[in-house]
């Protein structure tokens, strides 16, 4: 009979872990995967949650993730100058077996259960599956020879340049993606001391067989376990983002998640190996691996998780995901029929179809998002608006010193291309806008005129910011979802000497171990230096470009740029066709209300003119700030809405210039939907002078006035500032003066006619072309005759043709009855610009405040008729007491009910003050009276 050896006894024998029911410690099978599984739980949503991340998975919006911005500064960031055009792509081969890595994991770690459940010794070794070693020495070395390693990198000084790279582009990726799996296993098997493998042993022969040794290694397995899980949740969270050569990413959330399923699946792998499964138990397990896989797939299918150059990417996370379904489903159904084992083995036959479905269904998917692995001048070219337009931010944000000498040419050629291209998006023209407009700075500040634009421009100093607003620190400005280490604001420059003292740096690409610097080097920097870093950084030296070359690079500020090789009158001439360009993609943008380019190209416009470059007319400032009252940025608007409402009262814009120019007050009344109740305030008071001067002037025609989508704006903004007089009277005057345009605009155009009106007309027309033709008799023609004549006419057709014109469409005869159900369509859709409700509430609420005003005239007479001293004014209030106090009552009560009237404001702002007075006495004892009504906040308490 064997002896029971639980503690370690060098005299008695080895321990081992099957005796340990035997001594009562079944329950050290279980806790301490436990207790693996809650750190991982826990710590794992807690970070989702802090982030923000766990109530966007519920969110399968690929547009929201799959963000042109963060695609175009990553592919900027990623390049890189190689010998030829094929980059070096060790990361991501480094990525992407990590991946792979991941794919017998998933795959088979159900099967684990299935050979636990039945009992059947599995074909080969479950810990296999991992990526784990059957030595746990050979484990432990890996997993504490890549931590020494990280430990020591991160702490030493960085002397060198490649003491960063190494670790960004190398010993993270090998640490937390290519061997994190095997490294989890590591301290997921120490702490759990798994049960038929050969185990760690210490100086003197004990294992963690070991009851009284068990301890020990446990709490080397759980500290290791959490410091790697936690340091892997920390790196995909706040280092991997900030890579710079990789040419796709995933998105954070999804990251974390993915760490927090690699850790998963070796948990379970150890918790099958530590216990004996019952079918039941496998049934559950098994139906929550499912469950787990089911949601990665369709989250992964649904979003594309993995930006810029992600369709390999992409098609490997569903393979994985749906490889693992399989499995785990084919394993359940056998556990459920309690078939044989073989039985499975059958079934997992068709395993490498579902691989090549999965990545044939999903490549179709991942190609609509796919930005093609190229350089940046291919990108530019490409057919694809979406890829153009990621070639263009990549364009802005690169180093032109990571790139090719034989590149600058091409990325200038094709940003000048899509910028003038009328059939590119307004994006795209505006991100190529702004690159142009640095590559002729540098010799448009030598010319002799140093501005551009109209004739009688208005001053430089009218930008005004509304920084009395309260709300304005509150607002901040929209960015982007990731912001690019480069500076891309345009500001005034000055030319400069480039000293080794001097706090700015000059253009630099390391030239040789001398560290010369060039005299071509050419070096810029902005008057506001609130953007200077702190410490000084001296020069470094270039390498000129080749002197046939038309191009080379300059430095801004800190950034570098490309830069043409020009006469100050050539770039003037191109700083003028910019700002031409510049305004063009501005009404394309606002008349599609693209909010995107709108943004970007008015928010180009308004930093040009504040360098005192730009000069603008009238017009066209105001056509600008109007835009800029449409972008949705909260300071922005803010800004500009109140720029527009000085400049309106002060006679800088006349009512004159806003009624000519077109769908001016369509920009403004996208501001109507700003939080700030002052900002709101000012857009109405311009709204309402500039519909009311449209009205003097006779306007009859709302389309050039406004469009469709600020209608919706202003009448949003009418229901929801209700409560507010000084804007609702405002909205409601302006809905007025556009209600008489409206009138008259359906006088001078007569409306559609009606169907039946239609259908008449068309009836009469056909009977009379019927009467005309009734009579006339032809002969009819033999075949070969017809035959002859059609082809005769069909080379007199093909002679008459005119390839320049192109012909429109054949027309096709109707019969009566198609005649008659064509005239029965549906009329074109007439835009509404004020809905039917909207004058008959004005009337309404302006009902209610006369009514009111008549019963608090009356209560007031009530009191001064007859009354004119003093003594004789308390004697009429006292015997009128009770006629009196329902008189007043009855008159506060239209304020309770008729809430949408703004009726409190009223009271408080436009009343007489007189009457103001006289109903102020008995707020206090209306609100007495009514306990169960709202609480009103008088403005003037």
């Amino acid at each position: 009979m064997t002896a029971v050896v639980c503690f370690w006894n060098a005299t008695v024998g080895v321990c081992s872990k099957k005796h340990w029911p035997s001594c009562g410690y079944t329950w050290l099978n279980v806790v301490p995967v436990g207790l693996f599984a809650t750190v991982w739980l826990c710590y794992g949503v807690r970070l989702l949650q802090r982030h923000g991340f766990l109530a966007r998975f519920l969110q399968l919006n690929a547009s929201s993730i799959h963000d042109q911005v963060a695609q175009g500064i990553a592919i900027a960031l990623s390049q890189r100058k190689f010998g030829s055009d094929q980059q070096l792509q060790l990361q991501r081969y480094v990525k992407l077996c990590a991946m792979c890595s991941e794919w017998p994991t998933y795959t088979f770690t159900p099967l684990s259960i299935a050979f636990k459940v039945s009992g059947t010794p599995p074909i080969v070794d479950s810990l296999l599956f991992s990526l784990n070693f059957t030595n746990e020495w050979w484990n432990l070395s890996m997993a504490v020879g890549m931590g020494m390693l990280l430990l020591i990198l991160r702490q030493l000084h960085p002397a060198s340049r490649y003491h960063a790279p190494i670790l960004m582009r190398f010993v993270y990726p090998m640490t937390f993606d290519l061997f994190y799996i095997p490294i989890i296993s590591t301290f997921l098997r120490l702490g759990t001391c798994v049960t038929g493998y050969e185990h760690l042993a210490l100086p003197g022969g004990a294992t963690c067989d070991c009851l009284d040794r068990f301890g020990l290694f446990w709490a080397v397995g759980f500290i290791g376990f959490f410091v790697t899980y936690r340091s892997a949740l920390l790196y995909k969270m706040h280092i991997e983002p900030l890579g710079e050569t990789m040419d796709f990413r995933f998105q954070p959330g999804f990251q974390l998640l993915m760490v927090m399923a690699r850790t998963l699946y070796p948990m379970i792998t150890m918790f099958v190996n530590n216990q004996d499964m019952t079918r039941a138990g496998g049934i559950g397990l098994t139906t929550f691996l499912l469950a787990v896989s089911t949601f990665l797939l369709l989250y992964s299918h649904k979003t594309q998780p993995c930006i810029g150059s992600g369709r390999i990417p992409n098609n490997l996370r569903v393979l994985t995901f749906s490889s693992a379904i399989y499995t785990a489903f084919c394993v359940l159904i056998v556990l459920a029929l309690d078939a044989p084992i073989r039985s499975l083995y059958y079934a997992l036959f068709p395993l490498p179809i579902v691989w090549v479905g999965a990545w044939k269904v999903n490549d179709r998917r991942a190609l609509l998002f796919h930005i093609p692995g190229v350089r940046i001048p291919d990108l530019l070219r490409h057919p694809s608006p979406d890829v153009s337009l990621v070639g263009a931010i990549a364009a802005l944000h690169l180093n032109p010193n990571n790139v090719h000498d034989r590149d600058l040419g091409p990325i200038l050629e094709q940003l000048d291309g899509l910028a003038a291209s009328v059939a590119a998006t307004p994006l795209c023209r505006a991100y190529a806008l702004r690159t142009l407009w640095f590559s002729h700075i540098e010799n448009f500040i030598k010319a002799d005129v140093l501005a551009i634009g109209d004739d009688a421009p208005v001053g430089l100093d009218l930008w005004l910011k509304d920084r009395a607003n309260i709300e304005r620190r509150s607002a901040r400005r929209s960015r982007d979802s990731h912001q690019s280490k480069k500076r891309v604001k345009i500001s005034a420059v000055i030319t400069t000497s480039a000293g080794p003292t001097m706090d700015l740096l000059p253009v630099t690409a390391v030239a040789s171990s001398h560290g010369a610097t060039s005299k071509h080097t050419t070096t810029l920097t902005t008057k506001s230096q609130r953007f200077r870093p702190r410490r000084t950084l001296g020069p470094r030296a270039i390498v000129p470009l080749g002197r046939p070359s038309r191009f080379h690079v300059i430095m801004i500020g800190y950034t570098s740029w490309i830069s043409h090789k020009e006469s100050p009158a050539d770039a003037v001439a191109q700083h003028r066709r910019i700002a031409n360009l510049a305004f063009d993609v501005l009404a394309q943008s606002s008349s599609v209300h693209d909010v995107a380019a709108m943004h970007a190209v008015s928010v180009f416009l308004l930093q040009w003119y504040r360098t005192g470059y730009l000069r603008l007319n009238r017009a066209r400032y105001l056509q600008l700030l109007t835009t800029l009252s449409a972008t949705g940025d909260p300071k922005l608007v803010l800004d500009a809405t109140h720029t527009l409402y000085c400049l309106t009262l002060d006679g800088v814009f006349a009512l004159e210039t806003w009624v000519a120019r077109p769908l001016a007050l369509s920009g403004l009344l996208h501001a109507l939907g700003h939080a700030s109740r002052r900002s709101v305030l000012q857009a109405a008071t311009i709204a309402a002078r500039v519909a009311a001067f449209a009205v003097t002037r006779g306007y009859n025609n709302l389309s050039l006035l406004l469009t469709p989508r600020a209608a919706a704006s202003l009448y949003t903004a009418f229901q929801r500032w209700t409560a507010a007089y000084d804007i609702s009277v405002l909205l409601e005057a302006t809905y007025l003066s556009l209600h008489q345009i409206a009138s008259r605009q359906r006088l001078s155009y007569p409306g559609v006619p009606s169907k039946s009106t239609r259908l008449l007309l068309a009836v009469k027309r056909a009977k009379a072309r019927f009467k005309r033709n009734i009579g006339k008799v032809e002969p009819v023609p033999s075949a070969s005759t017809r035959l002859s004549s059609m082809k005769m006419r069909l080379s007199m057709l093909l002679q008459m043709h005119n390839p320049k014109r192109d012909p429109g469409p054949v027309a096709k005869a109707l019969t009566f009855r198609q005649l008659v159900n064509t005239v029965r369509g549906k009329a074109k859709a007439v835009p509404v610009y004020i809905p039917l409700d909207v004058v008959p509430e004005i009337e309404r609420r302006h009902a209610i405040r006369r009514q009111l005003v008549l019963k608090l005239e009356l209560a007031f007479e009530m009191v001064t008729t007859n009354a004119p001293g003093y003594d004789r004014r308390r004697s009429c209030i006292a015997s009128k007491r009770p006629e009196l106090d329902d008189a007043v009552t009855n008159a506060l009560k239209l304020v309770q009910v008729a809430a949408e009237c703004a009726l409190q404001e009223y009271v408080a702002t436009a009343l007489d003050p007189t009457m103001r007075a006289f109903v102020h006495p008995y707020l206090h004892q209306f609100e007495n009276d009514t306990p169960g009504s709202q609480r009103w906040r008088w403005p003037w308490r």
